[in-house]
């Protein structure tokens, strides 16, 4: 039997087992379990806002629900852009195939499935949220609600816009659909769904009584690497749209205008647009395991990185290629092993898993490595490269990576001692170089794999 609540407790704040806040006193608490057993605990409901558009804007805690999650519930634009937060495996249903938003999920909750419903924004402000959370708690379901971060306040902060201050409070939020009953005030106000018509509602805010030379700026798919502003007056506006080549009908997505004084410090706080490579899209030929951390780096800037792997690693065709390498490395038949990159040494170090042999295998042979990232993952298996390029951070450097040269010495060719059969006697408290010993015990733990097959 699932335990009680505490009270005031919400699903997941110390782990997947907490219950959520109960809809109804009383009611029974469910336990996070895995999805095969699912169908076995009371199911719940949580009521998530996603955020403006950047996914890096949706909150811990809507990303603790998602990870527990059986169900989400989500229009195509939200599932497309928090698709890195969804785990393989989750259904994922489109709000408008569904008969009936709030009467499906109750219905999955009942069942025993943990819904998440992703709203844009805050599910809670200009969202149907409430629709669902009244339904919940009709039907006895438990649900929570997760605040979003909602454009109105998102959107002007990403255009460099601040909307007031702790002294001068004065903002004001409104629908496109309600300018021209707004009077003109010192403050800010932000008007939302303003991409049917921007020229438009400058001039219903002209005919409201505010000046023409009122700042006013426009936002397009803000948060977003779309991300576009056109910042100007009520008397200019749409003569500086026309200039830009901006225009209802060719641009797409969502847009949030700003009236008032704080609106013309767009041109100096811009902050997101302003990044180095903002728009560009840049395409990453690098392995999926590879092009994440490029990836991030690369948004970072404000660029849109394009993965396309145009490159795979796979092992050798056949065995023998790698296994004669292995043994002409314990065997001392090579003085140096250059490492040109990650992959290369992944795949060594696997190779030498696999025969019982670690980094001591090395010992005597000189190692060269190519890239920074390649020596990171020679020292995490224990070597440290006796080669490698560095580039001096100078001012007057030339732009050419030198090379650590080793000395002549240590590049000489040098032959391996033999074993000596210059008596019985010593032949039996000296077998071998400690080399020959290593390649011996290779030898052996192959042997026994192919005796075992």
């Amino acid at each position: 039997m699932n335990p009680t609540p505490e009270p005031g407790k919400a699903i997941g704040a110390e782990d997947d087992a907490n219950p959520p806040t109960a809809a109804r006193a009383g009611a029974a608490a469910p336990q996070a379990s895995s999805p095969s057993h699912a169908t076995a605990q009371p199911g719940w409901v949580a009521l998530v806002g996603a955020g403006p558009g950047d996914e890096g804007l949706l909150t811990l805690r809507g990303a603790q629900l998602l990870a527990q999650a059986d169900m989400v519930v989500a229009s195509a634009d939200v599932a497309a852009r928090l698709r890195g937060q969804l785990r393989s495996g989750q259904e994922v249903a489109d709000p408008a195939a569904l008969s009936g938003d709030a009467r499906a999920i109750v219905k999955a909750a009942k069942a025993g499935q943990r819904v998440v419903r992703l709203y844009p924004g805050d599910p809670f402000m200009l969202s149907p949220g409430a629709e669902v959370a009244a339904a919940c708690a009709k039907a006895a379901v438990q649900f929570e609600v997760v605040p979003g971060v909602p454009p109105a306040a998102a959107v002007p902060a990403y255009a460099g816009i601040p909307l007031g201050s702790d002294v001068d409070g004065d903002v004001r939020f409104v629908h496109a659909s309600e300018v021209s009953h707004v009077p003109a005030s010192a403050g800010a106000l932000v008007v939302l769904d303003a991409e049917t018509g921007p020229a438009d509602i400058a001039k219903m805010l002209i005919g409201a009584g505010w000046t023409e030379g009122t700042p006013f700026a426009v936002t397009w798919n803000g948060t977003t690497t779309a991300q576009r502003t056109v910042a100007s007056t009520l008397g200019g506006i749409a003569a500086d749209l026309k200039a830009a080549g901006v225009s209802p009908l060719t641009t797409d997505g969502p847009a949030v205008a700003v009236a008032g004084p704080p609106a013309a410090e767009a041109a100096t706080l811009s902050w997101f647009e302003t990044r180095p490579l903002f728009g560009w899209r840049v395409l990453v030929p690098r392995t999926k395991e590879q092009a994440g951390a490029l990836s991030d780096r690369l948004r970072a800037h404000g660029a849109v990185p394009e993965e396309v792997p145009t490159i795979t690693v796979e092992p050798p065709r056949t065995p023998q290629q790698m296994e004669r390498a292995v043994k002409g490395l314990v065997t001392g038949r090579y003085q140096w092993i250059a490492f040109t990159s990650v992959n290369a040494v992944r795949a060594v170090r696997e190779k030498f898993e696999e025969y019982g042999l670690d980094a001591r295998a090395f010992a005597g042979v000189k190692v060269a490595a190519v890239g920074e990232q390649t020596g990171a993952a020679l020292r995490a298996f224990g070597i440290t490269p006796d080669l490698r390029p560095w580039w001096p951070r100078s001012p007057n450097w030339a732009g050419r990576p030198t090379m650590s040269r080793p000395t002549a010495r240590s590049a000489r060719r040098r032959r391996l001692p033999r074993c000596g059969k210059r008596s019985r006697a010593a032949a039996s408290t000296r077998c071998c170089s400690p080399r020959r010993r290593r390649y011996a015990t290779w030898s052996a733990s192959r042997a026994n794999r192919t005796r075992s097959r």
